[in-house]
């Protein structure tokens, strides 16, 4: 069976992706992304530039990264051979030349070079829409690979930057390094100098890079070319236009959806861990009732501060003791750093207290876990100590449901207690939920909405304010000019599910624990974790 090869954009949705996923796999990069590539030791096996004015800012390093053993073939403009003669037929490059048959003529045939515009790949029905990704497309294509996943191809551009100035035709050049850069993965990507050209000039209406992929589209489907294509990204153009089916990068990756299951914790829930694991241990409570899937979800611990080695010691005996291993692809102990104020936790909001607030522990670990969640998958589960499984196969159930879900950025329990919540955060979706850490537009709203927003308003409105009841305090207010038109474009993204209820508040703790696990457990059998302290402790001590 064919594996995926990669077809690597430079757009932003690349922006924290974990390049190293894609070793053992054949991969073509492009343009100036080398220079990210230098940054992370990590290279792919084709290259490709075919921009007349990039080639002219960019010849020397890609010739380096040829000479340096790090790239193995090249697919370049035939400027490129005007710097570097001696890679005129070399069998690691192929020009620009030899797949369009005007400059074939022109240029190629006189140079001896092989002539490719008749292999189906690179036969195009309009010769005039040329862009390096999409003949990048073509290129793999005609290496044999008949499985092809895009990534970074956003397609989504600010024309003309500030910091750029216009030279001859469509040609810019960079007047200054650009401090963020809306158009790449990394801001770096475009320096003080590089010449590079207007993506989508007028003189192609506006439209060549998108139209350059649905020629590709067309013109391998006239031609027979047995390669199938997909876009991994939902937010590109491709998918507005319907140019390529859409898989998401986990499947062509094969990994799980469900990359985690994180813990926020401390020294003094120790035991409560341990707990935890012998009550999974037990045939009733199991995370998985038959075989584990092939790719398990990583265990996260993530305490507030550093635990010490005799504590991480304690834990990994356990973990192992009780036979976690057949349940989680590995145990990780994560410190989130937290110290001084930023690692406040009072609960009868009394005393002096800095501008982070009362829960500015809670907090802080929220967004931290969040952070160092992102590699593992595009969701993780945070799952405190005190939610207790109400029946074997939890964790079967959970990566049900999320495979089976539309792709979402929080789904999890609504308060289902009796208890009277403050109507300004009354139906908030409670923290113990499953979050899309793994999305770049997920973090890019964590960072740049949720985070300001939790900030502001623990210094400024109420310091008592815990993460997961701040979103509801505006984000659904016609009033807010910000807010309102970012929860109607994103209010499909946040779900409730009854796969956990959340029964946590004071007066929910009246009622004894085995009393609620069992009303839970057998009212609502779609209902696999009760967010609970009492039930979670009665489990443990039933245990023993």
């Amino acid at each position: 069976m064919t594996r995926f090869a990669f077809l690597l954009g430079n757009g932003p949705s690349l922006k924290g992706f974990d390049f190293n996923l894609l070793r053992g796999f054949h991969s073509l990069g492009m343009n100036a992304a080398y220079r990210y590539w230098d940054t992370i030791d990590w290279y792919p096996s084709y290259y490709c530039c075919l921009d007349d004015q990039l080639i002219e800012s960019h010849h020397d390093e890609i010739n380096r990264l040829y000479e340096s053993g790090l790239v193995k073939d090249f697919f370049v403009h035939w400027q490129f051979f005007d710097h570097h003669p001696d890679k005129i037929g070399h069998p690691a490059f192929v020009s620009l030349d030899q797949v369009l048959p005007h400059w074939f003529n022109r240029r190629g045939k006189d140079l001896g070079l092989q002539p490719l515009f008749e292999h189906p790949a690179f036969k195009c029905s309009d010769t005039t829409k040329v862009t390096t990704g999409a003949f990048a497309l073509r290129y793999m294509a005609y290496k044999g690979h008949d499985r092809i996943a895009l990534m970074g191809i956003d397609l989504k551009y600010v024309e003309i930057l500030p910091e750029a100035k216009p030279t001859e035709g469509v040609g810019l050049v960079m007047e200054k390094t650009p401090e963020s850069n809306p158009n790449y993965f990394f801001d770096s990507y475009q320096k003080a100098g590089d010449r590079y050209n207007i993506p989508n000039p007028a003189v192609h209406n506006g439209d060549l890079h998108p139209r350059s992929f649905e020629i590709v589209a067309h013109d391998f489907r006239q031609n027979g070319v047995q390669c199938e294509v997909v876009n991994t990204n939902p937010e590109s153009v491709l998918q507005q236009r319907g140019i390529f089916p859409l898989k998401s990068r986990e499947e062509v990756l094969d990994r799980p959806l469900l990359g985690s299951i994180t813990v926020p914790t401390n020294i003094r829930e120790v035991d409560a861990i341990i707990g935890n694991f012998k009550v999974w241990s037990q045939d009733g409570f199991r995370p998985f009732v038959e075989r584990p899937p092939s790719h398990m979800p990583a265990l996260v611990l993530a305490f507030n501060s550093d635990p010490d080695a005799e504590t991480k010691e304690r834990i990994t005996d356990a973990y192992l003791a009780n036979g976690m291993e057949r349940f989680f692809a590995g145990l990780v102990i994560l410190d989130c750093g937290l110290e001084g104020e930023r690692d406040i936790y009072r609960r009868e909001y009394e005393g002096e207290v800095g501008k982070e607030g009362f829960k500015a522990g809670p907090n802080n670990q929220f967004l931290e876990s969040m952070r160092h969640a992102a590699p593992f998958g595009r969701y993780t589960f945070l799952m405190e100590t005190d939610c207790a499984p109400l029946r074997a196969g939890w964790l079967t159930r959970l990566m049900q449901y999320i495979a089976g879900a539309e792709p979402f950025w929080i789904m999890g329990s609504a308060y289902r207690g009796v208890d009277t919540l403050d109507p300004r955060f009354a139906k908030h979706i409670n923290g113990n939920a499953v979050y899309a850490t793994g999305d770049p537009t997920f973090r890019e709203f964590l960072s740049n909405y949720w985070e300001p927003r939790m900030r502001r308003a623990v210094e400024v409105e109420d310091s008592r304010l815990a993460y997961d009841c701040i979103l509801e305090r505006g984000f659904y207010d016609v009033r807010d000019g910000e807010s309102w038109p970012l929860w109607q474009k994103t209010a499909h993204k946040f779900r409730f599910t009854n796969y956990i209820q959340n029964i946590s508040a004071r007066k929910d703790m009246v009622e004894e624990g085995q009393a609620i696990w069992r009303r839970i457990r057998d009212s609502s059998p779609d209902t696999y974790l009760l967010h609970n302290a009492n039930a979670a402790s009665y489990l443990r001590s039933s245990i023993g």
